[in-house]
């Protein structure tokens, strides 16, 4: 109880601050209007009295008075807001933390439904067929976009198995409902990630990037393989959300061609 507690409470915090700093990012400019306009006359005044009084070279003293320095009181530095990758990251650690904490709410609530959850292992393959199939017979355009899928996925395969093996956490049903057993490298546990969500994000990140309209619809079907997964009592809600991002992350490799494999035998070039 302690450590979803925890695990809530700081998921909740990074969430809290990453959507702040999102917040003060798209300001409506009017909001800031006064502040700038004062700024914009506090500048040309000191322009005009430097001129006045500073016989040094205008284009240097014009430099100097549009400087970041300049434009803020008492010589401090204006601060940018928070970097969108820095955001990103913090939304993601806090949806993973929160996840973490949410855990064992989601595994009691859930009820074991076999043929819903065989019904989506069915798509899971069908989404793998279609992918290898795509690269193997497709026509130069979707070869390619085929391509870049199979590196994203073998990408996403790699990764996965190395967490699988480190943290060594027991599937629900080993753990008795305990979200927190990990034991650790060379356990033979590999609960967390999900390897069958982890690969369809990876191919839906790819989709996506050639056909954004369609976005919806490969993460939604990414989404149900996923929520299988959990259904299937195979995974805990942070096993998926953690194969989740794995996932986004190899397929935007894979996209921008940085995958290991891309380099090795680029399938997607």
């Amino acid at each position: 109880m302690y450590c979803q507690r925890l695990f809530a409470s700081i998921g909740i915090a990074l969430l809290a601050f990453a959507v702040g700093a999102e917040a003060d990012l798209v300001r409506p400019p009017q909001m800031s209007y006064t502040l700038m306009t004062a700024d914009i006359v506090a500048r040309q005044s000191r322009a005009y009295t430097t001129l006045a009084l500073d016989p040094r070279d205008e284009t240097e003293k014009t430099a100097q008075s549009e400087s970041p320095e300049a434009a803020s009181p008492a010589g401090v530095p204006i601060e940018l807001p928070i970097a969108r990758k820095d955001r990103t990251a913090l939304l993601l650690a806090g949806g993973l933390l929160t996840s973490f904490a949410l855990d064992r709410t989601v595994d009691s609530a859930v009820g074991e439904d076999g043929d819903a959850a065989n019904a989506q292992e069915t798509l899971y393959r069908g989404v793998l067929a279609t992918v290898g199939l795509g690269y193997l017979f497709g026509k130069s355009g979707s070869k390619r976009t085929y391509g870049t899928a199979c590196e994203a996925v073998i990408e996403s395969g790699l990764m996965t198995s190395g967490l699988k093996y480190l943290t060594g956490r027991r599937r629900p049903e080993d753990a008795n409902g305990d979200p927190y057993a990990f034991d650790g490298p060379g356990s033979g546990n590999g609960s967390f990630v999900s390897g069958h969500t982890s690969s369809v994000f990876a191919i839906a990140t790819v989709l996506s990037n050639e056909r954004p309209k369609r976005k919806w619809l490969y993460y939604g079907l990414a989404a149900l393989v996923g929520a299988s997964r959990i259904q299937k009592r195979a995974h805990f809600l942070s096993d998926v959300c953690g194969g989740a991002v794995l996932g986004v992350y190899a397929g935007r490799r894979a996209v921008r061609h940085e995958t290991l494999v891309g380099k090795m035998n680029p399938f997607g070039h």
